[in-house]
């Protein structure tokens, strides 16, 4: 019983607080008509097979240079490796 009376209180207090207000109407003036009726430029639609053989030669074009990045670090480390390992056994 005390906690509605609690709640009821509570609700009423928070009514008036916070005053309704009135809804805003959704109308558009003439000048808003006006300006919307503005055409878009026409755009050259990018046809789906264009777009994936795109997509696929610039991902190709980067895997392929990351690739030639790492081969590359792994043949200049195996290289020194190498030469190192000759210079050490000629002086031995």
């Amino acid at each position: 019983m005390a906690s509605r009376l609690l709640l009821s209180g509570v609700r009423g207090a928070a009514a008036a607080a916070a005053p309704m207000r009135a809804a805003r109407g959704f109308h558009a003036t003439a000048r808003s008509l006006a300006d919307a009726a503005v055409p878009l430029p026409a755009r050259k639609p990018v046809g789906a097979f264009r777009g994936g053989l795109f997509g696929f030669l610039l991902g190709s074009t980067l895997a392929g240079a990351g690739v030639y990045g790492y081969v590359l670090r792994e043949y200049k480390a195996s290289n020194e490796l190498l030469t190192e390992d000759i210079y050490v056994r000629f002086c031995i």
